[in-house]
């Protein structure tokens, strides 16, 4: 569990600290302070081998979908202040995450520096170990590394956008365990503010989830906020599998169709159970619920946290939200595992404002401005 983070050079950060992190943390403030920048931020560390492929679908969710990923275009903004000559760097607790931004033109082979931190743990003589792959003849190769220390482990992950000499780009990416290192799945869930999962994803999460004899605890969780939901199955339609559920109509009807709240419930449920001791994150949490059941969802997301083992990153404007928030978390008994993280922009610096239950309890009792 995350329990504090350090970031230097991301984003809106130049130096941010932030300690206190539990169970279940709700990220507020004001527009553009960066809620979103330190969920990626956490989501990066959490996730480094599989960060850039969720990075690539936030910017879809922004509308910055390139035919032609020209790092300038997706890798530059991701240093504060285009500083790409700086290391970005994210602490989480005692394990540091370093990504270097690096352009090699007209490589024949190419071996990526590996931080000072873990050179001595490279392996010499071993293109599989020391990472070394060939690079486009007379063409550019611009590479974003990730090395991360993880207790006796290390990591290295690169991203290459190749230009060829035809002036096209494709994003390849490459794995280098290093020593005691090994593939591993995925560490976290991202479910963001805007565009639902795809719903073959959802669905092979629930067949997933269903085989293992979970999906009662899933319907489970629902009925909080739907009573009517008797069952759900996945069942293929028009050629894809899709969730569908019984509310006692004479044939079952496909989930979706109930309301975009009961899916994103439904997204974030099965990204809570599918990451079973590890994170997940979702952005502007409120979206699709209407206030008078969020208290009630938010009963279901703590509880399915609790009996996954899950932490939870979220981020919300929603004052109703928040109110709603305190009184889910009491119902599920994890009011000592919430807390409330507010940035606030202090002499051009970021700075979090961290809650607990009853200190949010208090402030929005006596009225005061806390989101």
């Amino acid at each position: 569990m995350i329990k504090k983070i350090s970031i230097k050079n991301f984003k809106c950060f130049d130096s941010f600290e932030a300690e206190g992190f539990s169970r279940i943390n709700l990220i507020g403030g004001m527009n553009n302070v960066g809620k979103t920048a330190l969920l990626e931020a956490l989501m990066i560390f959490q996730d480094e081998i599989f960060a850039w492929k969720k990075i690539q679908t936030m910017y879809d969710v922004k509308g910055l979908t390139y035919p032609a990923p020209a790092p300038e275009l997706l890798w530059f903004p991701l240093y504060h202040n285009f500083r790409i000559d700086e290391s970005i760097k994210i602490k989480a607790d005692l394990n540091l995450l370093v990504i270097e931004y690096i352009q090699n033109d007209n490589p024949e082979m190419y071996t990526p520096p590996v931080n000072q931190l873990v050179n001595n743990l490279i392996t010499a003589g071993s293109s599989e170990t020391a990472g070394s792959y060939f690079g486009g003849k007379n063409g550019i190769n611009e590479k974003l590394h990730f090395n991360l220390l993880k207790g006796n482990d290390t990591f290295h992950w690169c991203y290459t956008i190749n230009q060829n000499p035809n002036n096209h780009w494709a994003v390849t990416d490459t794995y280098y365990p290093l020593m005691n290192s090994s593939v591993k799945a995925p560490e976290s869930v991202y479910i963001t503010s805007a565009s639902r999962i795809n719903e073959a994803v959802v669905s092979n999460w629930f067949g997933e989830i269903d085989k293992s004899k979970k999906a009662d605890k899933v319907v489970e969780y629902l009925k909080l906020i739907e009573p009517r939901i008797a069952s759900l199955n996945s069942i293929h339609s028009g050629g894809l599998p899709v969730v569908h559920c019984d509310i006692g109509l004479s044939e079952k009807l496909p989930l979706a169709l109930l309301g975009s709240g009961t899916m994103r419930l439904l997204e974030i449920l099965l990204g809570i159970i599918m990451c079973k001791d590890k994170v997940v994150f979702v952005d502007e949490i409120e979206n699709g619920f209407h206030h008078s059941v969020q208290s009630k969802i938010w009963e279901s997301i703590a509880r399915a946290c609790q009996d996954y083992n899950v932490q939870l990153f979220a981020t919300t404007h929603s004052y109703e939200l928040l109110s709603k928030s305190i009184l889910g978390a009491k119902n599920a008994g994890m009011a000592d595992e919430f807390r409330y993280i507010r940035l606030e922009k202090i002499n051009d610096r970021i700075e979090p404002i961290v809650f607990d239950h009853e200190l949010l309890k208090g402030s929005l009792e006596s009225n005061f401005e806390v989101r």
